[in-house]
């Protein structure tokens, strides 16, 4: 009962209509499930409640504590993000939220994360808690001081029905992988930010990477992609072989009305973009031998300098290259 027993597609429609960012008060889709149901929970803002680029659930734990104060471990099967509505008033708005934000969404079985056997959960209230050195439980945006409970990720409300459910198993959908969320979850990746305080409006940047051809593209090439969904941010990428087995990546970014010094709001309603929206991601397939400790033998920034508006290159910056997944 009220527990997540849709498609797949659905489920994510479901969820982006019920996204919520900042301090609104934080819920489980659904606020009712039975020991062994799947439930969703949102986890927070890339730029608010997520203290890294990208969250990985392997650093993520979630207890539930139960009407009877027992406490018990579950497991989480999926994180993944999600971005609202380019058409939502909150793309369009510019409030005290932070814009351009993707939601993290977490799905959990409320099951052992070893055993896979559902908790002897008593019925009635009950409450969800994420432990998470990469997430922040709290953030009051509007400085308002919220009570306890609303928007805390410590202290999720959720009631417990009587009986024993069984974990959704997200329908399979004709040319979605047979676990359909697991393709939602964030792709191997590096992400390429500004390292410096800049001095004045930038207009954006341009950068050269080399990498192993046979390292990436016998499973396809590594592609380049923005994680924020600003509209006015332009990016581009092309792709020139080398007689050496390398493949030349060059990649530019910009925005014609500049991107801010800082991570203010200051001129978004003319199309600046804020300074975290610079920031780009070059992915790759899950299926190589690239790993955190070896992904630099296989890819390198060979050169990047950032220009401002009037295309002059500018000092004081320059871009850093992080493995984030």
């Amino acid at each position: 009962m009220n527990t997540i027993r849709t498609s797949s597609k659905f489920l994510c429609m479901t969820i982006i209509s019920f996204m919520v960012i900042g301090c609104a008060s934080m819920q489980p889709l659904s606020n009712y499930a039975r020991t062994g149901d799947t439930v969703a929970i949102s986890l927070g803002g890339t730029d608010s409640n997520a203290l890294v680029p990208v969250l990985k659930k392997e650093n993520i734990a979630i207890i539930i504590t139960d009407a009877a104060n027992n406490v018990y471990p579950i497991k989480i099967r999926n994180v993944f993000r999600i971005y609202s509505d380019p058409t939502s008033i909150y793309s369009y708005s510019r409030g005290s939220v932070p814009p351009h934000m993707g939601q993290w969404m977490a799905i959990i079985d409320l099951v052992d994360p070893n055993s896979g056997q559902p908790p002897a959960l008593a019925i009635g209230p009950a409450t969800l808690s994420v432990s998470s050195p990469q997430i922040q439980n709290y953030v009051d945006y509007p400085g308002g001081g919220f009570p306890s409970g609303s928007g805390n990720l410590g202290a999720i409300p959720i009631q417990i029905l009587a009986g024993t459910g069984s974990a959704n198993p997200m329908n399979y959908e004709s040319y979605v992988n047979v676990t359909p969320l697991d393709d939602l979850e964030p792709l191997p990746q590096v992400e390429i930010s500004v390292a410096g305080t800049p001095s004045t409006l930038i207009g954006g940047g341009t950068f050269t990477f080399r990498y192993v051809t046979v390292d990436f593209n016998q499973n396809g090439r590594p592609q380049v992609t923005t994680t924020t969904p600003d509209p006015n941010v332009q990016l581009a990428s092309n792709y020139v072989g080398q007689a050496d087995g390398t493949t030349q990546l060059t990649v530019l970014i910009t925005n014609p009305h500049g991107f801010n010094i800082d991570n203010r709001q200051t001129g978004l309603d003319v199309g600046r973009s804020l300074l975290r929206s610079l920031r780009f991601n070059i992915i790759w397939n899950n299926y190589t031998a690239i790993t955190d400790s070896n992904w630099q033998q296989s890819l390198q920034l060979v050169s990047g300098q950032y220009f401002d508006l009037n295309g002059n290159v500018m000092s004081g910056i320059s871009p850093v290259v992080t493995k984030v997944r």
